[in-house]
């Protein structure tokens, strides 16, 4: 898309101030431009699509969801786009769930039941209409859709895809936020501590439905601009009341003592909520339940009043329907925005510990440990095991941010419990990830469990670490090609391949694993998706050093059975290696981990990218972590002064010129330029000087690049030139 429309690379688009300080917000200063781009057109007939959330493209299925900004998609509207036009809709707040799908079969868009649990999130649908030049960045795990057009005019939106490259960092506190700062004083707290469980639970309801009524960010998040065509929100009650008024009840002939005293009843029942009380507000059903009740209430008010002999007339039998029709709409609107006001709560309510956490992690914090009483900490660990998907995974993150040991004690045994459902286990394993007091050891007992484990006490307690040597990695990486013992077999996940330039689908792993890496599926072999989620927090605690995590994952990738082979370990293994995606995972960590951990991962990860028989993801996942290595200057500094880094920068110019996956070629592109800008490399000048061609880099290379003030924009304009020698101007990737 950038070769076919090049002043999209510009302060036109791509170097817009507004979009490049959005975006360094969200990813740090060193994000660069994923290789994945496409121009999605609508034309007049399209249908409206599915709610769904992207694969991520260029890794395999095996990463895992992020709730932290790691991915950004960024949409860019070229022309005016109107409702009629097909546009994108949102739903916000909706990145961090996935759906409850547990089961044997899966058929993407069929999640069991998924209206309910669409219910259950509490958003509201955001439509994205403007004018030309519109540009809407977004999570990359945001469900979304695509409307149906109906118009003949074509909607064009070109979707590129921004990607972190270094962790977040930060010398203090974060600024103050109010929907991750909002909750109990310290003062609250200690009482909560003390509190009745139920007590509890009805103060956070009655503070999130008051405290944060001028939050402006809320307005949007909770779908209060949506909701002002029907009733919802502030906006919406003013507009929906205008029309209303306009409805001439006494040009109907009803009587205004009539319709006074309706609207005071109404209006009595919405104060007091008791006409409302247990009905489920957030569902088709249940609204629809609740506006028939009103209206029954209010139907039988009139015939009382009248019947007591009151000032009140009754209302003449042909004036009926007109009066029926004049409170119908009020019912609806009144049902309406106490939804919006039920909605509003429930939606922050659910989502607020989990702001908490990525507040603080996008400053370089942990979240601030928070007291919890045991009697509450005993009802989270039910919630978390029982509870649809939002409040499990609130229960997940307040568990994390939890003072007490036994808060992460409670996380990790649902997260190695064999019997739990998957959905319930990997909703532990994103609290974990975000636990204050869990350990590595505790992670790598789950990671190398040893086959058939039953669970929490054979797993989290009862079973030690593999014993491999610590060294291992460092002092016998992968050999730079296959040998008679690797043979076929991808060096990371220890898969027999046909083909090394095709990608492993979803169902090989699956196959092999006995578990489906992306969690849509029941794991058919619950004791590998605990290993396999032991790699997840491993790569993401965010409590733990990389001095603690990284010698785990080094393990992890020292035992495919043909590596153990050559080196003579196999006699120290105690447990069948982790599963292959648990290894990719390791392999994919070392990205955002290995910064200071020497010259093992790097020439670990240049080997995995030259090797002839690593699969076409794995070799991307390599590529990959070698462009967040490189993108640290000290590292590309390193890297492009010594021998190790002369095998890396070698396998990453005979990747971007020969690699036949795009992916693989993309990342070694952006390793390149890091390695270039920030190291001034002599073999990565030369490599983008081939790859690149006449598309003006050199001039760029040499510094004449008038457009480009420092080293980061540097690198972004390098990377949004990508050219790779296996593709044709009609398709640039």
């Amino acid at each position: 898309l950038l070769h076919a429309a090049p002043a999209l690379r510009g302060p036109a688009f791509l170097e817009s101030p507004h979009l490049v300080a959005t975006l360094t917000r969200l990813l740090g200063p060193e994000y660069r431009l994923h290789p994945h781009c496409r121009g999605h057109l609508r034309k007049r007939g399209a249908k409206t699509s599915m709610w769904h959330v992207d694969a991520y493209k260029g890794l395999p299925w095996c990463s895992g969801r992020l709730h932290e900004p790691h991915w950004c998609m960024v949409m860019y509207y070229p022309q005016d786009t109107t409702p009629e036009m097909g546009p994108t809709q949102l739903l916000p707040g909706t990145q961090f769930y996935r759906g409850d799908s547990d089961r044997a079969h899966y058929s993407r868009g069929h999640i069991p039941s998924f209206g309910e649990q669409l219910a259950g999130w509490a958003t509201c649908v955001h439509t994205v209409t403007g004018p030309a030049g519109t540009v809407v960045v977004m999570h990359y795990d945001l469900w979304h859709r695509a409307l149906a057009a109906a118009s003949d005019a074509p909607r064009l939106m070109l979707k590129f895809v921004a990607w972190r490259t270094t962790p977040p960092s930060g010398t203090g506190p974060p600024p103050p936020w109010p929907l991750a700062d909002g909750g109990a004083s310290e003062e609250e707290e200690a009482r909560q501590a003390a509190a009745a469980a139920a007590e509890e639970e009805e103060e956070e309801k009655e503070e999130d439905r008051e405290g944060l009524a001028d939050e402006p960010l809320l307005a949007f998040l909770s779908g209060d601009d949506e909701q002002a065509a029907h009733g919802g929100g502030v906006a919406g009650r003013r507009r929906f009341d205008r029309q209303l008024d306009s409805t001439d009840a006494a040009r109907a002939g009803l009587p205004a003592s009539t319709t006074g005293c309706l609207e005071a009843h109404l209006d009595s029942a919405f104060r007091e909520g008791r006409l409302l009380a247990g009905a489920e507000l957030l569902t088709p059903k249940g609204a629809a339940d609740a506006e028939k009740r009103l209206f029954s209430s209010a139907v039988a008010a009139a015939k009382k009043e009248a019947a007591d002999g009151s000032a009140l007339p009754p209302t003449p039998t042909h004036l009926m329907p007109a009066l029926l029709a004049w409170l119908a709409p009020r019912c609806a609107a009144l049902v309406q925005r106490a939804a919006a006001r039920e909605r509003r709560a429930l939606f922050v309510r659910e989502r607020r510990p989990v702001w908490r956490h990525v507040w603080a992690w996008l400053h370089g914090q942990a979240a601030a440990p928070r007291l919890v009483s045991p009697a509450r900490a005993t009802r989270l660990s039910g919630t978390l095991r029982i509870a649809a998907e939002p409040a499990r995974l609130r229960a997940a993150y307040e568990l994390a941010q939890a003072t007490a040991a036994e808060a992460a004690e409670a996380l990790l045994a649902v997260v190695s419990d064999a019997g739990a459902a998957t959905s319930v286990r990997r909703t532990a394993a994103y609290g974990l990830s975000a636990a204050s007091c869990v350990s590595a050891a505790q992670c790598e007992r789950l990671l190398f469990l040893a086959a058939g484990s039953d669970g929490a006490e054979g797993g989290a307690e009862g079973v030690e670490p593999c014993s491999l040597p610590p060294t291992a990695l460092r002092d016998a990486s992968l050999p730079p090609s296959p040998d008679a013992a690797s043979g076929a077999t991808d060096p990371i996940l220890g898969v027999a391949l046909e083909e090394p330039s095709r990608w492993l689908s979803a169902s090989l792993l699956r196959a092999s694993e006995g578990f489906d890496a992306e969690l849509l599926l029941a794991a058919a072999d619950p004791a590998a998706e605990i290993r396999y989620l032991a790699a997840i927090v491993l790569a993401r605690a965010t409590r733990l050093a990389d001095s603690e995590a990284v010698p785990c994952l080094e393990r992890a990738l020292a035992v495919p059975a043909a590596q153990l082979a050559c080196q003579g370990w196999g006699a120290s293994l105690d447990s069948p290696p982790p599963p292959p995606s648990a290894r990719l995972v390791a392999l994919e960590a070392f990205g955002a981990r290995c910064a200071a951990a020497g010259s093992g991962p790097p020439r670990l990860l240049a080997r995995t990218l030259a090797h002839a028989w690593a699969d076409a993801g794995t070799r991307a996942v390599a590529a990959r972590a070698l462009a967040q290595l490189s993108a640290r200057p000290a590292v590309s500094a390193g890297l492009s002064s010594d021998e190790v880094g002369g095998e890396v920068v070698g396998a990453l110019a005979a990747a971007l010129s020969g690699d036949a996956d795009r992916y693989v070629r993309g990342y070694a592109a952006d390793a390149l330029v890091s390695l270039l800008v920030h190291g001034g490399s002599d073999v990565a000048r030369a490599a983008l000087e081939a790859a690149f061609g006449d598309l003006g880099t050199v001039a760029v290379l040499q510094g004449q690049d008038q457009g480009l003030a420092d080293a980061r924009a540097r690198c972004r304009s390098l990377c949004a030139r990508r050219w790779c020698p296996l593709t044709t101007p009609l398709s640039p990737f």
